[in-house]
């Protein structure tokens, strides 16, 4: 067992050793619930009391049925991962609200009805960004997506606050984690000091539900909330409802982050006795360990035991953990620092399904690399026969070798300016017969920056390039660039542009897309005069964040300011 491993520590916090024994209630915390008196009268008002409201809600819902049919329609899409992926995300939820907008003052929905409502916004934001992330070369502005989905959350939010409907705690962890799934913990944070209000707020008492809070508190530790705060927030749910899981696990995230891992292991040894089957929570619990525990031997005796098999839980470490406990070891004072990321990434990758994505698990891969070359920034012997047993291992562990392998390998040794490893990378697309994509081509012409290639063989791989996509953008531009950074090839990329642009392959926003990244990518920046001058051969010019094209034949502005009539 991992924790009767741990040698004792010495470390110890007062504050939270009581915070079992001793609860502290603030002023601001609804009262928990009485339970109704046991005598026959208040059970008789009670029944029927209960009994009116089945019947106007019963009689809402016969008047909305035909409303309320599309709307639940239109929810249960979202439970189903395959239509969504393949739906129109904001046009089903643009469609969903509306319907609620236009029932919602009856208000025939049930609790449940407003979580699913809930889940439903939720999970099309982690459907936006996992989109979006499995093309993160393409820089996907999911802004607009967001910020709507966003709106739709407010809204329900709002009527929340003021009693239009109600929704169950499974709901509220909806709302509140969607906004951690947004990158917005501070907005989620602010909402729930409005919807806990127990002054303003219609739904206080289940906002101060300890499964709710739970997910509150993960926000907190996302805007680096003061400890005292989140431990007195702590304290409060625990006084109002009880105990949750949820809860917990938050809890010992936040001793994680704030580097007391005594109290987090005594904390942990309590959640896995008195919820030894709530695998979600312990398996969050362990995540945390493994990714964000600062005392690198703990983090690593979490993982090795989780892969292993060896927790009375199920483990299963997600990739972004998987990197960030890489670069703690790498952030760390160990001297065989590469030797234990090599283990950590070779040992994940051995035991990862066969069904995982790969675009999943490839961010261990760009990890892993990234070290190694500020480990080796020239490609000694040494170096060189170490890359070659970790490709050999991947494609042996893996079965089979991939583009999206490949174009890590590729973009991450090309600072070593090697011809041959780079066309022993880009060789390896023939052998194994791999598509070439738009990525791939990038990449590609990114690699014959800082080596000897033909001019023909650039303009191969420009060709290559435009055929896998209809129109020429931002990020091919710089593509390109990069493979004509030498002087030595500079007409060649200004003949090119110059041909693109009178067939009318790029557009403004290509052209204004590349521009802000020549500006602030300190390796493009040399080139920033260069691409300036360019334009101004082609006579573009700008005005306002747009451009404008003139001809050859337009007479400046100058001078005409000059007094020339």
């Amino acid at each position: 067992m991992l924790l009767s491993k741990l040698a004792p520590r010495q470390a110890s916090l007062r504050a939270f050793s009581s915070v079992v024994p001793k609860i502290s209630i603030g002023n601001n915390v609804p009262p928990a619930r009485t339970h109704p008196n046991n005598s026959n009268s208040r059970q008789f008002q009670s029944t029927l009391s209960q009994s009116n409201n089945n019947k106007q809600h019963s009689l809402k819902k016969s008047v909305y049925q035909d409303d309320l049919n599309l709307f639940k329609d239109k929810i249960n899409t979202y439970v189903q991962v395959n239509r969504i992926r393949s739906s129109n995300l904001l046009f089903d939820l643009n469609q969903s609200m509306d319907i609620y907008m236009k029932l919602r003052a009856a208000n025939p929905f049930m609790p449940g009805d407003i979580a699913r409502l809930l889940q439903s916004l939720h999970t099309s934001i982690r459907i936006t960004r996992k989109q979006r992330n499995k093309k993160k070369s393409e820089h996907k502005d999911i802004s607009h997506e967001t910020a709507a989905i966003k709106a739709h959350i407010l809204t329900i939010a709002s009527d929340l606050e003021h009693g239009v409907v109600s929704c169950t705690p499974w709901g509220l962890i909806h709302l509140f984690t969607s906004f951690a799934t947004m990158e917005y913990p501070e907005e989620g944070i602010a909402l729930w000091r409005t919807l806990s209000n127990p002054e303003t707020s219609a739904c206080a008492q289940e906002v101060w539900k300890p499964h709710v809070v739970g997910a509150v508190i993960d926000l907190m530790n996302a805007s680096d909330t003061p400890f005292e705060e989140i431990l007195d927030i702590y304290q409060q749910s625990k006084a109002t409802g009880g105990e949750s899981p949820n809860l917990e696990q938050a809890m010992v995230g936040t001793l994680i982050k704030n580097n007391m891992i005594d109290e987090a292991l005594r904390l942990f040894t309590q959640v896995l006795s008195n919820y030894p089957d709530e695998q979600y929570s312990l398996s969050r619990i362990h995540d945390r360990f493994v990714g964000d525990c600062d005392d690198v031997q703990t983090a690593l005796n979490f993982f090795y035991e989780g892969i292993e098999n060896k927790t009375p839980y199920k483990a299963s470490t997600h990739p972004s953990t998987v990197v960030r406990l890489m670069e703690r070891i790498w952030n760390s004072e160990l001297d065989t620092r590469l030797d234990d990321i090599e283990r950590v990434w070779k040992t994940y990758i051995a035991n990862i399904p066969r069904s995982m994505g790969e675009w999943m698990f490839n961010t261990t891969v760009h990890t892993f690399l990234q070290c190694f070359m500020q480990t080796y920034p020239t490609p000694i012997p040494e170096a060189v026969t170490r890359l070659k047993d970790i490709i050999q291992f991947y494609v042996k562990t893996r079965v089979e070798i991939s583009p999206i392998f490949l174009n890590t390998v590729l973009s991450s040794v090309q600072p070593w300016g090697d011809q041959d490893i780079v066309f022993t990378i880009i060789n390896a697309f023939e052998i194994f017969h791999l598509p070439q994509d738009a990525v791939s081509c990038r990449i590609i012409l990114n690699s014959f920056e800082n080596i000897q290639v033909s001019e023909e063989l650039i303009l191969d791989r420009w060709a290559r390039l435009k055929e896998s996509r209809p129109n020429i953008d931002a990020l091919d531009l710089l593509a390109l660039l990069r493979a004509c950074f030498p002087q030595s090839r500079e007409q060649l990329f200004a003949n090119v542009f110059s041909e693109a642009l009178e067939r009318g392959e790029i557009s403004d926003q290509a052209i204004l897309g590349a521009n802000k990244a020549i500006a602030v990518n300190d390796r493009l920046n040399p080139r920033q005069a260069f691409w300036q001058n360019l334009l101004s051969q082609n006579y573009i010019e700008y005005d306002n964040e747009s451009l404008v094209h003139k001809t050859p034949f337009q007479v400046p502005n100058s001078i005409i300011d000059d007094g020339v009539h």
